[in-house]
């Protein structure tokens, strides 16, 4: 991964996957006036890498997340000074505030948002929210989708997929329900993953269950990903790079073990400060399947309602009814 500085050219023939320079978001006031919410930000992602992106609440972590994803407000705007994606066959696009970030979504970028698991549709089975995301993509249910939904769930480390299938989510776990946003945000099998904070409402042995099958699903695939997180330990253990963000600004970036164990700037001192010491982080040895709860009464509300009605629909390339 390139440095805060670095250059800005991708080299798609060779490991990158995607990189972006100068990237900047501005939000429009009701006066007009336009306040910066993320300057001048430049990094690469290579395959099999995993970028972490850390900082404390209101840094730009998930502002940066959602504009490589085209999924801003109205009254944001979003640039870069140049992007590229790299397709599989070598040919590089520019990307950022085009026309063909939009056809990106679900298929080539993938995206995980917070609080994942309130994003699934309350009232629809699961095997009806991947039929709809599968069939947005022209991709028969009969044909290959269920298939293709079993073995998502399966590498997502439910073991009984079938049954999950037919469940609904307040019938999962919320390990399991967890589980599920992340197969139905890979169903598609896209080239990099953005999660954003995807283990903060689990526990945390199962978080780290989470992460390890997440990191090792990515890397077999010999994708990328990029993890937001405000677990510096987490970061440590499942990250092979790091953005440390402040105010919008990318202060410091590099490889993990160079950024958190010698870091330079005033700013991530800070941070690894602060950082609880006396736990220390291990990626399990195995990923365990996490139980069912049938019978157990939802915790969605209609605001969830609507937000996960919104999932498929804007993060996995859908198009609204």
């Amino acid at each position: 991964m390139n440095a805060v500085s670095g250059h800005c050219g991708a080299d798609c023939q060779g490991s990158t996957l995607l990189s972006v320079c100068g990237l900047g978001v501005n939000y429009r006031g009701a006066d007009d006036n336009s306040t910066p919410s993320v300057r001048d930000v430049c990094f690469d992602i290579h395959a099999t890498e995993i970028v972490g992106i850390i900082g404390e609440s209101g840094s730009g972590k998930s502002t940066l997340a959602r504009a490589l994803m085209g999924l801003l407000p109205k009254s944001a705007h979003w640039y870069a000074e140049s992007s590229a994606y790299c397709r599989p066959d070598g040919t590089e696009v520019d990307f950022i505030g085009t026309d063909i970030q939009p056809s990106l979504r679900g298929t080539q970028l993938g995206f995980v948002p917070q609080a994942a698991a309130g994003s699934l549709n309350p009232v629809m089975r699961i095997d009806a929210q991947f039929r709809r995301t599968l069939a947005a993509h022209s991709i028969s249910w009969r044909e290959d989708g269920r298939s293709r939904a079993l073995a998502a769930l399966q590498q997502a480390g439910l073991q009984q997929s079938d049954v999950v299938l037919r469940s609904y989510p307040h019938e999962l776990s919320g390990g399991m329900a967890q589980r599920v946003v992340f197969a139905l945000s890979s169903v598609l099998e896209p080239r990099v993953l953005i999660a954003d904070e995807p283990t903060s409402a689990l526990d945390a042995s199962v978080q780290q269950q989470m992460l390890n099958m997440f990191c090792g699903q990515v890397r077999t695939a010999g994708n990328g990903a990029i993890v937001i997180t405000h677990d510096i330990r987490l970061a440590k253990v499942f990250c092979d790079s790091v953005l440390v963000m402040k105010d919008g600004d990318l202060v410091e970036s590099g490889p993990t073990g160079e950024v958190l164990g010698n870091p330079q700037h005033p700013y991530t001192i800070e941070l690894l400060d602060a950082t609880p010491a006396q736990i220390d982080v291990q990626p399990p040895s195995r990923t365990h399947d996490v139980g069912f709860t049938h019978g157990a009464r939802s915790s969605a509300c209609p605001r969830q309602h609507r937000r996960a009605v919104g999932f498929d629909h804007v993060v996995l390339g859908v198009a609204d009814d």
